[in-house]
């Protein structure tokens, strides 16, 4: 008698070809996240187990190469501005866009949003947050002392970060379209191997972790700076970028997902 596998785990497999795919977003993922966990001291841990079960949850709902990914908004805009977005203001981010979902998905809003923020609104603001992490990168590259000891600080009188940083953008703009070493990936990596040959990781202690994870109450001022700084900008983007352009790729490539059409398959933290 041949055995009939349950509805739950129908079409699901695993190889070679599963596990590179499942690398594609961290591209995306690490610099934006491990830029706000050093900057904006979010805690790795409660960062890091979020996405994780949140990627697992996708994988066995929509059966698709889902993206969760961070809201580039918010993580370009707290990157450039830390003393202003602090860590209760991200928490009191994520409960205003949290409930915003929400709201738009019951109510039918969101795809009467997604005919307003149209391809050159949402082209415009991800080259107004492009702008943001290039300027926020610049500032870093030239501080000569940032991340670095300080005999690789003062060596030969050179601006180690900012050679670094010329290098990895040239880097970057060779591996813009490699398909097997991500540009992004590679510069996080160069990045790593800087910190432990100069010194980068001085005084930091390494364990495996976890992390503190603790809880956060923002306060009214926190969802007033989290709102205008960081929601306004953010809703745009998602509509137009990630839920209809998620939808619209999902549609396109897994025309046969029963799933598709009957709900958005785009998760976002």
């Amino acid at each position: 008698m041949e055995k009939v596998k349950p509805p739950f785990f129908e079409n699901f497999k695993f190889n070679r070809l599963e596990l590179a795919g499942s690398l594609g977003d961290l591209g995306t993922l690490l610099p934006i996240v491990l830029g706000m966990i050093m900057i904006n001291h979010l805690s790795p841990s409660a960062v890091f187990l979020s996405f994780g079960l949140l990627y697992i949850l996708t994988g066995f709902y929509f059966k698709l190469p889902v993206p969760v990914q961070p809201l580039k908004a918010v993580g370009a805009i707290a990157i450039a501005y830390p003393a202003l977005i602090t860590e209760s203001v991200i928490g009191a981010s994520g409960i205003i866009f949290g409930t915003l979902m929400l709201v738009f998905y019951f109510t039918g809003l969101v795809d009467k949003l997604a005919k307003l923020f149209t391809q050159p609104v949402v082209r415009g603001i991800q080259l107004a947050l492009g702008l943001v992490f290039l300027r926020k990168g610049i500032d870093l590259i030239v501080n000569k002392n940032l991340f670095m000891s300080d005999t690789a600080a003062s060596l030969s009188g050179l601006n180690l970060n900012l050679i670094i940083g010329v290098l990895v953008f040239v880097m970057v703009l060779v591996l813009l379209d490699n398909k097997h070493l991500p540009a992004a990936m590679a510069a996080v990596g160069v990045g790593i191997l800087a910190g432990l040959f100069f010194g980068g990781f001085k005084g930091q202690a390494f364990s495996l972790g976890p992390t503190d994870i603790r809880l956060i109450f923002p306060s009214v001022n926190d969802f007033w700076v989290a709102f205008s700084m960081l929601i306004l900008p953010q809703i745009p983007l998602t509509i137009g970028n990630s839920c209809v352009g998620t939808a619209d790729t999902c549609s396109m490539l897994f025309p046969g997902n029963p799933l598709l059409g009957k709900q958005n398959p785009a998760i976002l933290l």
